[in-house]
């Protein structure tokens, strides 16, 4: 269920917006790919090579941490900035506005 319009005027910059992230998402699976494929690799080279379990352990876990690193960049890339443009319309027909400035509130 759609709870806003965007106004026409915002829905090309939107749409420009949107393309880009999806063009930065896609980079960003892209890399986890080739990521995952590289660590499965790595596995391999070390059984065969008869690495210590400690270093293997060690070059796995700082893998992860790079992977969980990219699939966050992924997330954000997902969500989007948020940005809906300058006005959007709700259903019940009501303009609201962006306001001019930013209004943090943390707690009461």
């Amino acid at each position: 269920m759609t709870l806003a319009t965007l106004n026409p005027s915002d829905k090309t910059t939107l749409a420009s917006k949107q393309a880009a992230q999806a063009a930065a998402a896609r980079e960003s699976v892209q890399r986890i790919d080739e990521f995952a494929a590289q660590l499965k690799t790595m596995v391999r080279s070390a059984a065969q090579d008869a690495e210590s379990f400690d270093q293997t352990e060690r070059s796995v876990r700082d893998a992860m941490r790079k992977m969980g690193n990219l699939a966050i960049e992924l997330f954000i890339q997902l969500q989007g900035d948020g940005d809906l443009g300058e006005t959007i319309v709700t259903q019940d027909g009501k303009t609201l506005h962006r306001s001019e400035s930013a209004k943090l509130s943390f707690g009461p």
